[in-house]
């Protein structure tokens, strides 16, 4: 998760995947199977497929 920031009053986060950036708002699905279910100022919550997981900014997920 690199950033989340408020846009006209929404947040949005902006996310990389396999070298990829996204810039995605809640119940936007990016990267094929990722979903944004959540999104705080500094945290946003996902799932991909059945899996549900929490990054903060500046965490990451290696496969």
């Amino acid at each position: 998760l690199i950033e989340v920031r408020l846009v006209n009053g929404v947040l949005r986060a902006t996310v990389e995947v396999n070298g990829t950036t996204y810039d995605v708002g809640v119940g936007d699905t990016f990267a094929g199977s990722y979903l944004v279910v959540s999104l705080t100022e500094d945290s946003g919550v996902f799932t991909f497929g059945d899996t549900a997981f929490e990054l903060g900014v500046g965490q990451q997920i290696l496969k």
